[in-house]
């Protein structure tokens, strides 16, 4: 029999949706957990519904503190929890009833340090692919080294999420994976590029086990001053080491994407110092490209000229009222 997995789940003002997530973990098929619910200095009732979903189950535990970011809510559950395995869940998603007993038995059965596995995406409307997210498909692999999941993430066949691993806490402890608490915004990607550089190997699962909600509301899809200057710093810090590392040319159009996916032209107008840092570190990203796209061509000329945010933003109404005008015709 397999030891305890505890299950960490960063709760910031999802009262909507936090108990579908709770419920989702509670009802696994494997029962031999914990479950860390890290209220983030919640506003809503988020508060309220951790404390009474404690009193239904005795596997939950509920830990209080100020707002500090999902990083440091995480550290907190890293902290407090006493299992082998360790799985994040976000508090507006969902996982398959079957999740844990399915990554326990592909990291068991291979002896690795971590289970990647296969997530979709929904909305209120309804699923979508991994592909929406994710542009290339799901490695088709068994086992590699993390320094190969690396390059996954790099090529876009992989994401920065933090919750589509599965970790063997001795190998966290190891290496002492934590989150860097100065970043509210891209904490994963961050973690995960300091993490997987460490001597680890990775199996990879490519099963739906995982429920992504496609959140507008969320923080993940706000774009503030501190998204904008997290951004900047953690794909600063990343094009430094992959530069030490002589691999700039090969991964310098992931960085690239990620300051200009972060992009807000009123809010970068009224901090120019920051607006001029991201300028200077996407012309020093995009003249290391190797080949550069007819596609990554234009849309690095539309972010020069400002239009980036403004066409992506354009394109991302039509393709939601485009999305709710097929779903209407359907019901």
């Amino acid at each position: 029999m397999s030891g305890k997995v505890s299950v960490i789940v960063p709760v910031y003002n999802n009262e909507n949706y936090l108990e579908q997530c709770v419920e989702s973990i509670i009802h696994q098929t494997y029962d031999n957990i914990e479950i860390l619910l890290i209220n983030d200095g919640s506003t809503d009732s988020s508060a309220s519904i951790c404390d009474k979903l404690c009193e239904t189950d005795a596997r939950i535990q509920v830990f209080h503190i100020s707002n500090g970011g999902p990083g440091r809510a995480r550290n907190i559950g890293l902290e407090s929890a006493q299992g082998e395995y360790i799985l994040f869940v976000d508090s507006d998603d969902w996982i398959e009833c079957n999740a844990i007993e399915e990554l326990i038995s592909v990291m068991d059965s291979d002896g690795t340090d971590l289970v990647c596995f296969n997530f979709d995406a929904f909305d209120n409307n309804q699923v979508y692919s991994r592909e929406t997210l994710v542009k290339n498909p799901f490695p088709a692999i068994s086992i590699s080294s993390s320094r190969k999941t690396l390059e996954f993430i790099y090529e876009q066949k992989l994401d920065n999420y933090s919750w589509s691993f599965f970790y063997k806490t001795s190998s966290m402890k190891r290496y002492n994976m934590k989150y860097d608490i100065k970043y509210h915004f891209l904490e994963d990607m961050i973690m995960l590029n300091r993490y997987l550089r460490n001597p680890l190997t990775v199996s990879y699962l490519n099963e739906v086990l995982y429920h992504y909600r496609i959140n507008t509301n969320s923080l993940t899809h706000i774009v503030d001053y501190k998204r904008i200057l997290d951004a900047t710093d953690t794909v600063g810090e990343l094009s430094k080491i992959l530069l030490n590392e002589g691999r700039l040319p090969l991964y310098s159009d992931f960085c690239l994407y990620q300051i200009m996916h972060s992009d807000n032209r009123s809010i970068l107008k009224a901090h120019p110092q920051l607006d001029k840092k991201r300028k200077e570190l996407s012309r020093m990203l995009y003249s290391n490209i190797d080949g550069k796209s007819i596609k990554l061509k234009f849309t690095y000329l539309l972010y020069q000229m400002n239009l980036f945010y403004k066409v992506y933003n354009t394109y991302m109404r039509h393709k939601n009222s485009l999305k709710d005008k097929i779903g209407k015709k359907d019901s």
